[in-house]
């Protein structure tokens, strides 16, 4: 947040559709959270779901990974019933 100069800001969660399965994530700082947004604080962050993506992120993990292949955060949805390749969309059932 710091680098990004985001201070104070939340982190506003979606799913929006794109990539070569059908649904993308997408993780933007926002100042407040957005008309229909659901929130979370989590360990002092405030967390803005978007309306229409709480059932697509129900049950979700979002976790910070660090391994042999890099370090970045990595998505556990138990809605996601495939993933594209490069792992960076999804499609649900």
């Amino acid at each position: 947040m710091e680098a990004e100069g985001a201070q104070g800001q939340g982190l506003r969660l979606a799913v929006v559709p794109g990539g070569c399965s059908g649904y993308e994530y997408s993780m933007v700082f926002a100042e407040a959270p957005a008309e229909g947004d659901h929130v979370f604080e989590v360990d002092g962050l405030s967390v803005f779901v978007a309306g229409d993506s709480v059932d697509k992120l129900s049950g979700t993990v979002l976790d910070f990974v660090d391994g042999l292949y890099g370090a970045g955060l990595q998505f556990r949805n138990p809605h996601a019933a495939h993933s594209c390749g490069c792992g960076s969309s999804f499609s649900t059932e």
